[in-house]
């Protein structure tokens, strides 16, 4: 089975870059049978709308064949959803290898 034993972890900043940049990407992975997962850095509160838009991002996902149990939304006051924040790269980092490291992903 293709596929079989990948575990892939798609990494976006914002809800809806899941679809925006990534769908054919995500589309591909899941009919090749491989264990999709989403980590998205930000919950996408500029509006103060973040409670719409992770719902929005989850509907999304189920729709490219994400179901909402291997999604993980961070909330960190330290990555916010606004476009005049610059986000520090060794927080970011962290945030992605933690969880790598937690879920045991071999393809990011």
């Amino acid at each position: 089975r293709k596929g079989a034993g990948i575990r892939a972890l798609v990494v976006t900043a914002h809800p809806d870059d899941e679809c925006m940049f990534f769908a054919p990407a995500i589309i591909q992975l899941v009919s090749l049978n491989v264990d999709v997962h989403l980590l998205c850095l930000s919950q996408g509160n500029y509006y103060n709308q973040g409670a719409l838009r992770k719902q929005e991002l989850i509907s999304s996902c189920a729709v490219l064949g994400i179901p909402a149990s291997r999604i993980t939304v961070v909330d960190h006051k330290n990555l916010p959803d606004d476009p005049r924040a610059e986000w520090k790269i060794s927080l970011v980092s962290s945030v992605v290898v933690e969880h790598i490291r937690a879920h045991m992903f071999n393809l990011v």
